[in-house]
C-alpha cells in the first residue's frame, strides 16, 4: 500500500461539573500502512453560496484497529501530508473472502 495513516483515538471520555462531555484527547495509536484517495468531487453553487463535496476513502488491512470516531493523517511514504484530520464515517468489509477494509471519510478542522 502506497500510503501511511496516523490514526488516533479519542482516549478521554470524561464529563464536567454539569454533565456535559469535556473536549476530546487524541492520542496516537499507531501508523498503517493503507491507500487513501478522493473518489468524487464536485462543486456546488446554489444562492451565491459555494461548497465543495467531496467523497474520501481508503483501504487498510483487514486486522488495521480503526474504528468509527477515529481520526486519521495521511501520508505518503515519505512523509509528504495527503490528507489531514479526517474522521471515520464507516469501517465496511465486504464479501469473506476480502483481506482490506474500506473507510469513508469526512474532513473534520
Amino acid at each position: 500500500m502506497t500510503h501511511r495513516a496516523v490514526i488516533t483515538r479519542n482516549t478521554v471520555a470524561t464529563t464536567d461539573a454539569w454533565n456535559r462531555p469535556d473536549p476530546p484527547t487524541f492520542t496516537a495509536l499507531k501508523t498503517v500502512a493503507c491507500r487513501a484517495w478522493s473518489k468524487t468531487r464536485k462543486h456546488i453553487s446554489d444562492d451565491g453560496k459555494e461548497t465543495l463535496v467531496e467523497d474520501l476513502r481508503a483501504l487498510f488491512p483487514k486486522d488495521a484497529d480503526i474504528q468509527t470516531g477515529d481520526r486519521v493523517t495521511v501520508n505518503d511514504r515519505r512523509g509528504t501530508l495527503i490528507f489531514d484530520s479526517l474522521a471515520v464515517l464507516t469501517v465496511s468489509r465486504k464479501g469473506a473472502n476480502v483481506r482490506h477494509s474500506e473507510v469513508v471519510f469526512e474532513r473534520h478542522k
